[in-house]
């Protein structure tokens, strides 16, 4: 038994093409018998699903997967699958567990409201702090010029709002990266581009204090390089709080100053 639907497989848009899902759905059948299963079996199989796929189709799927190593004929009973087949099926089952994930992450951190960027930026803080932590313990020399140059960058250009809102974000995923943990730099990308989706259709940015935030990314870097991770951690969390009071007072302007326009 699948663990997702046909249904679902269509909604989450996972396969490039019709023929793609189905030759994957055989597969998959084949993959959970222990016998030998014929294209009239496999038609059903599809059909109680709700996916009606003719015999003629099917037998062509499975003349292509037994070409490519994945299928074994068996007499005249019907195919089985190989182990090389076995391995493609896991790994296909594998991506779209990810894929999902992906998108139901995607969907929950939508954000159309202050309540909802505020959530945003204290899931970044409980995140971003542990990633401090790891890459203070994890910090090399050559780390330390990456940031740097970033930072040399932004006090140079500190009046451009867009580029310095670019490159603070480069700040935050290069510690992230530097963390060398995958699934927080994962979700640290997921939220920063939503952060900054929200904050554009707000307005938000133009009330943030570049002089003050680049300040604060060199305190950051510092407590970085002097080894201190305790130090580093309490550095990054009060950046980041601040930063939230920033947006959320940027957001309750631009509604004040909307609603005295109407």
């Amino acid at each position: 038994m699948r663990d997702i639907s046909y249904q679902r497989m269509r909604e989450n848009g996972f396969f490039k093409s019709n023929a793609e899902m189905v030759r994957f759905m055989i597969l998959e059948d084949l993959a959970g018998s222990q016998k030998p299963m014929g294209s009239w079996v496999l038609s059903n199989e599809l059909k109680t699903q709700g996916l009606k796929t003719s015999l003629a189709t099917v037998g062509r799927i499975l003349k292509s997967a037994d070409g490519e190593g994945l299928t074994n004929l068996v007499n005249n009973e019907g195919r089985m699958i190989t182990e090389k087949g076995k391995s493609y099926v896991k790994n296909i089952q594998q991506e779209m567990r990810l894929f999902y994930l992906n998108n139901k992450l995607m969907n929950s951190v939508k954000a159309n409201s202050s309540k909802q960027l505020g959530d945003i930026i204290t899931v970044r803080i409980l995140l971003e702090t542990e990633a401090v932590r790891r890459a203070t313990e994890n910090l090399k020399q050559e780390d330390v010029e990456k940031l740097e140059a970033i930072l040399f960058r932004v006090d140079a250009d500190v009046e451009n709002i867009r580029l310095v809102t670019e490159l603070n974000a480069e700040f935050h995923k290069s510690i992230a990266l530097i963390a060398n943990n995958k699934f927080i730099s994962t979700i640290m990308d997921v939220l920063l581009d939503e952060q900054w989706n929200i904050e554009n259709s707000f307005n938000v940015q133009p009330k943030y204090h570049n002089s003050v935030n680049a300040k604060e990314h060199w305190g950051i870097l510092k407590c970085m390089e002097e080894r201190n991770p305790g130090k580093a951690v309490k550095q990054m969390e009060r950046h980041l709080e601040k930063l939230k009071t920033d947006a959320l007072r940027g957001i309750q302007f631009a509604s004040d100053y909307n609603e005295l326009e109407e």
